[in-house]
């Protein structure tokens, strides 16, 4: 290797061959001059690129570099809530705070500088900043809404992982430098909340898909994450009601929101599909609904109840939208119609069945018990995956004979229906 200068800091790049050469890229240029040894294939980064020396006009230790053709300089060092001034007496801070922005300067064990001087000055955090680079990831999940390609309420989980998990762990991080060790103790820490392992695995999922995608921006390697996924063993049983049942909840509702919990009940759709429902998608001659799948995909198109029709026939009409039900003039909010079907099932004495096991769960199951076939059921719920409807098969063991319901079921109708509208 070359004579490499007093004070000089080696840095072997990973992936650098003895006799080899490595091209450098935007990830790890060095502003200042670096001599390299294409031999060796070691950066020699001298610590004089940071430098300490006492300004009399100021009384002060300055202590400066030179980055992307710009110079920075600072006379004090806010560290653990509290800043300490570079006076005469206090070069061995001003020491400190030097040999602290060469280890920034370094690259990581990767190969990749992250450093950013705006993260020093509080001007503007790099676009690799964890909170900077979720914004991006949360905009670009809102643009893909807007083109049908990702439910909303999809975002609005997101943006709740971020606000309660991903943001108090990962704040003042570089998305990139996030590793396996640091996202151990993020699952343990996650794990001590008591959440469910499917609640765990919905957490963790957008998060190493931010992660990954940073990753790849980079062209470095994907840090290796714990097992979290659930697997088919540790589901819990699927819980649902009859349909007997159902009919005491919904009387335990009051009467001015009984259409759209008998909706949600009687055909199984996902609440907020019940909630932005519009006038548009009902074709009440042929008394069939058309289904904008809260999940994105095709919509689909079922075959409404005689009683939900009869409910819908009384809704009364909104002046200012188009949607069906409302609520104080208004259409209903998630955690409204959630809590609505949740009082119910409390009445009833059902404190062990949720609102969505209530009306997706149980229905699902009676189409099955009624000897629909699980592409029938995927149809009608609208899942992307048969894999999710086969989950509902446990149920063909039991008697389906005294099962068939009263009034007509959910069936998906041929899409031509409504062609001549």
């Amino acid at each position: 290797m070359g004579s490499a200068r007093k004070g000089a800091v080696h840095v072997v790049l990973p992936g650098a061959q003895a006799g080899g050469t490595k091209i450098l890229t935007p990830a790890l240029r060095y502003a200042f001059d670096t001599p390299w040894d294409k031999k060796g294939g070691e950066f020699l980064m001298s610590t004089r690129s940071v430098w300490v020396s006492w300004r009399e006009k100021r009384q002060r230790w300055e202590v400066g570099f030179k980055w992307e053709g710009k110079n920075y300089q600072f006379y004090s060092w806010e560290f653990q809530g509290r800043r300490f001034a570079f006076t005469k007496e206090n070069k061995h801070i001003a020491d400190e705070y030097a040999a602290h922005l060469r280890s920034l300067m370094r690259p990581n064990i990767q190969g990749i500088v992250t450093f950013d001087p705006g993260q020093l000055t509080g001007r503007r955090k790099s676009v690799y900043s964890f909170s900077r680079y979720v914004k991006t990831f949360l905009d670009e999940c809102e643009m893909k809404q807007q083109s049908s390609l990702m439910a909303i309420g999809t975002i609005e989980h997101y943006k709740r992982y971020n606000r309660l998990y991903w943001e108090p762990s990962f704040k003042s991080m570089d998305v990139r430098e996030i590793n396996a060790p640091a996202l151990r103790e993020f699952y343990l820490e996650i794990s001590k909340k008591g959440l469910s392992k499917k609640y765990k695995e919905n957490i963790m999922k957008p998060l190493a898909t931010i992660i990954r995608q940073a990753c790849q921006d980079s062209m470095i390697q994907t840090p290796k994450f714990p097992d979290y996924k659930q697997k088919d063993n540790e589901r819990p049983p699927i819980a649902f009601v009859s349909e007997d049942a159902q009919d005491r909840v919904i009387a335990h509702v009051p009467a001015k929101h009984r259409g759209i919990v008998r909706l949600v009940a009687y055909h199984g759709l996902r609440q907020v599909e019940a909630r932005n429902l519009e006038w548009k998608d009902l074709d009440m001659e042929s008394e069939v609904m058309t289904v904008r799948t809260a999940k994105g995909g095709v919509p689909r198109y079922i075959k409404l109840d005689s009683q939900v029709v009869a409910d819908i026939n009384r809704e009364p009409r909104s002046i200012s939208d188009n949607y069906v039900f409302h609520f104080d003039g208004r259409k209903y909010k998630n955690w409204k119609l959630w809590d609505i079907i949740r009082t119910a099932l409390d009445k009833e004495g059902l404190q062990h069945i949720s609102p969505h096991a209530f009306s997706r769960h149980s229905h699902a199951t009676h189409i099955l018990q009624r000897g629909g076939s699980s592409r029938l059921a995927q149809e009608i719920l609208g899942h992307s995956n048969i894999r999710t409807t086969e989950r509902y098969l446990h149920v063909l063991v039991e008697d389906q004979d005294r099962i068939a319901r009263k009034s007509t079921f959910s069936q998906p109708v041929s899409l031509e229906v409504n062609r001549d509208k």
